[in-house]
Order: structure tokens, then sequence, then C-alpha cells
């Protein structure tokens, strides 16, 4: 029944109009959050039962996730070109520059250490082979900030390492605030910047903060490898002060509600494991 859920909605995306950069955000992480519950209805018949029902739950949540966010593509923004061909050059871009921050990761490290971005670079390639661009590019941008977090920390104490997230949150916020006055709001990158806000006061979650702060920082300067719609390049309207606040308002209340059964699900998992153990 989910599997039949998941195809019609993949079907419904491919008619959606992708214009601007929140209606390219949008669908990254829907396809994401589809291409998870494939994942795991996929390890169902190798699972014992009670991992089954653990995995038929975190697919239903993933499931009911990108529902949420598929309702964003209904935000206005400057619109850019993104076909086939813009689509698909992104990606390659994207996993080379992954690819680089990986070597060099590599030589500081090994490739033990940095296996996960190996996979995920792999897993880019893979999407890039069957045409699903924009999961391609998605799983990229992760890979490159998976490698930027570990370059940028490199030498990094305890003592130094509070102030220096909160630089990368300052840069995070100017960059997120920038684009949104040029009339592109990163919607993927606010959601990465505001869960990394919820981790960076927990010690134990400092780390984890900086990944965050550096996949807001990758989701949210997209635009750079998209050429804008001529006939956009000058604004037609503005919009009347009280329906950007309106609307604003309501992208908050959705992130928030987004992002409060993201952090149920992980403290969850979090107790979890420490009752295993």
């Amino acid at each position: 029944m989910l599997q039949k859920k998941t195809d019609a909605l993949e079907e419904k995306l491919g008619a959606e109009e992708i214009t601007t950069i929140s209606d390219l955000q949008t669908l990254m992480i829907v396809k994401e959050r589809l291409d998870d519950v494939k994942q795991n209805i996929a390890k169902l018949n190798e699972s014992s039962k009670e991992e089954s029902y653990e995995l038929l739950a975190y697919a239903e949540e993933r499931y009911f996730s990108a529902i949420s966010w598929r309702q964003f593509f209904a935000m206005e923004g400057k619109r850019f070109v993104m076909n086939k061909e813009t689509l698909k050059e992104s990606c390659q871009q994207k996993i080379s520059e992954a690819e680089e921050r990986h070597q060099y990761a590599s030589l500081f490290l090994g490739s033990l250490p940095v296996l996960n971005i190996q996979q995920k670079i792999e897993a880019a390639e893979k999407s890039l082979q069957e045409e699903e661009f924009e999961l391609c590019l998605i799983v990229a941008s992760q890979a490159k900030a998976d490698a930027n977090a570990i370059l940028s920390s490199l030498g990094l104490s305890a003592d130094n390492f509070a102030e220096f997230i909160n630089s990368k949150q300052q840069a995070a916020e100017r960059v997120i605030s920038e684009n949104s006055a040029e009339g592109i709001f990163p919607i993927l990158g606010y959601s990465y910047y505001q869960y990394a806000n919820s981790l960076k006061e927990q010690e134990q979650e400092q780390y984890t903060a900086l990944i965050y702060i550096e996949y807001a920082l990758e989701m949210s300067e997209l635009s750079i490898y998209f050429p804008e719609e001529q006939e956009f390049m000058e604004p037609e309207f503005t919009l009347p002060k009280e329906l950007v606040l309106v609307g604003e308002g309501l992208v908050i209340g959705i992130l928030g509600t987004l992002l409060a059964v993201f952090l149920v699900r992980f403290f969850r998992k979090g107790k979890k494991r420490k009752s295993k153990r």
C-alpha cells in the first residue's frame, strides 16, 4: 500500500513546474524523502519481524514528511531556467566539487573516516545515471558539505569550537538573508539552518550542528548553477507587506512542525540505542 502511494506521489511530482529555487529545493527534499521510503520498503523482506515494524514506521514518517514538504511548491520567487540540461549540469558540477573536497579530506584522515562521503558521491552518480537530477543534486551537496565540515574544523580545539560554529552560523544567516532579499528563498537551506540552531547548544551535538550549518550554506547558494529567465530580470510587482508577513509566518510554522517531528524521532532513536546497551 505504501509503495503504491509513493509511486502515485512520484507521478504527481512529474507534473510540477519547477522555476524557482524554492521549487527546486522542495522537489529535492521530497524526492530524497521518497527515496528513503523506497529503500526502507526494499529492506522489509530481509529483516526480522521487530525490525520490519521499525522500518515500516520510518518509511511512513518519510512519506508523510514528503507530503508536508510538497506544499512549498506554491512559493513565489525569482525564476530560473531549470530544465533537464541545466539540472544535469548542476548535478555534474556538484559531484565534481564533492569529489574534490573528499580527496582533500582523505589526504588528512585516510579513506575509512570519510567512507560515508564516498558512499554519498556514489549514490549521487547513480542518480545522475538514472536521470534523477534533483536527487543527485541534494545528495552531492550533502557529500560536499560533509567534507567541508571535516576540512574546516581540522585543528580546532574544544575551547574554540563553539566560537567557530557561531561564525559559521553568521555566514549562513548572511547568505540566506542576501538571497532572500534577491527573491531567492533557499527554503531547504533555511530548514537546515534552523535544525543546526536546535543542536548547537547541546555539547555532544556540536559537530552535528556544524554539518547542518554546512548543509545550509550549500543549499543556500544553488542559484549560481542556473541562468535567470530573461523576462523576469525586471520585477513586475511588489507583494504587499501584509502578504509577505503572512507568507513568512506560514513557512516558519510548517518548518517548525517538520523540525519538531524530526527532533522527536531523533531523540527516540537515541533512547533506543541507550536502552540496548
